[in-house]
């Protein structure tokens, strides 16, 4: 059984950091824009802007239109994200969105720190699993960290994003198109399950502490 368990808990382990190194990449190309664009922010007074998009009428989810190059028809297509650099020096957002916007600029600081904090504390469990160590306090306490740090994580990034939203929608417009929320369920049930999982180790190590002393 303890075999079965480690090599579920490894399997477990790996699943997790391939899930967040997928995330990273995935989100690694908007945040060089954005470092760019913040850098060049100084000379030039531009900043970046991403947003995801949704039709405005869900009856027609295609009102873009593109060109093929071979046969010159033109496809029906939907756009779901777009980037943007503006030229921030003639514009001034509202005081309603500035400190937000503030705000939203220290939680993206603390959700890198996430970031990193998160596949530290995998290693370690990965590592105590294969060294048989698997009912102890201490990996517990790291399984429940990972789970905690993931709703960090997924609220963070639910503020940030509802931010970007609102700036989006006050400066960028697309025809056929508004701005859509992205809620991110999968962090939300990751986060639920690996607390879960705490919980069940939790309970096992105590049933196996009751049973060291029976015997």
């Amino acid at each position: 059984m303890n075999t079965r368990l480690k090599i579920i808990c490894f399997l477990f382990g790996v699943a997790y950091l391939f899930t967040l190194i997928t995330i990273v990449r995935e989100e690694m190309p908007f945040f060089n824009a954005g470092y760019r664009a913040g850098r060049e922010q100084q000379k030039e007074k531009k900043e970046f802007y991403y947003s995801k998009l949704k039709p405005v009428d869900p009856s027609n989810f295609y009102p873009t239109h593109l060109i093929n190059q071979l046969t010159g028809e033109s496809i029906p297509a939907s756009i779901l994200e777009v980037m943007a650099e503006i030229d921030t020096s003639s514009i001034k957002l509202p005081l309603w969105l500035t400190i937000p916007r503030i705000i939203s600029t220290i939680i993206a600081v603390g959700i890198f720190g996430i970031m990193i904090y998160i596949p530290i504390q995998t290693f370690r469990v990965v590592r105590s699993i294969v060294k048989n160590v698997i009912f102890d306090s201490k990996n517990i306490k790291r399984i429940q960290r990972i789970g905690y740090a993931l709703l960090c994580f997924y609220i963070g990034n639910l503020f940030v994003d509802f931010i970007q939203i609102q700036i989006s929608q006050k400066l960028l417009s697309l025809d056929g198109y508004t701005t859509a929320f992205d809620f991110r369920q999968n962090l939300l049930l990751f986060g639920l399950v690996i607390l879960l999982f705490a919980e069940i180790l939790k309970m096992a190590l105590k049933m196996k502490e009751e049973q060291d002393l029976t015997v």
